[in-house]
């Protein structure tokens, strides 16, 4: 087991292995999840799969990081969600830089989906907005209409009772 809450962000960090992956991601959502594919009671491409099924994991980023260095291992895992992939034995510091850039696309995504969130709710507001005034005005301008046509009517009428000059 290794502390590396001290080399990354202030990220929070779970540890955990196989099939306790699944529930410990649920218990606790990482902002990003380390993952070996040779695991003791599972397999981590399986792992994976089921992370990035799962609604509630699946923008999590995976990083694979495995002895298994046959470049199909790594389309596989590519290809099932993963977003980085890194073989043993690893510099330290290669990792931690990979560890941190997809640490920041995260938090990046997070504010935007955050911010898109707000947009769609102001757009909401503002169309019903939109369509609030548009009634008022409709109401008014039938309003108008009454009376001006009520108008017009009595100056017909006043019109109409006027003895002709003829």
């Amino acid at each position: 087991t290794r502390d590396w809450s001290s080399d990354v962000c202030s990220s929070d960090l779970v540890e955990a292995e196989g099939l306790n992956v699944m529930k410990q991601t649920r218990l606790s959502i990482p902002d990003l999840i380390l993952l070996d594919i040779m695991l003791p009671d599972f397999n981590g491409f399986d792992v994976c799969k089921q992370l990035k099924a799962d609604p509630l994991t699946k923008c999590i980023p995976v990083i694979f990081m495995t002895a298994m260095t046959d470049p199909i291992d790594k389309i596989k895992g590519l290809n099932l969600g993963a977003v980085d992939y890194v073989t043993k034995p690893f510099q330290k510091e290669e990792l931690l830089a990979r560890v941190r850039v997809h640490l920041h696309l995260r938090q990046l995504t997070k504010t935007l989906e955050i911010q898109n969130q707000q947009l769609i709710e102001l757009k909401n507001e503002l169309e019903n907005r939109v369509a609030e005034r548009t009634a008022e005005l409709s109401q008014a301008l039938e309003k108008e209409k009454d009376r001006k046509s009520t108008r017009l009517n009595s100056s017909h009428e006043w019109i109409s009772r006027m003895p002709s000059s003829a």
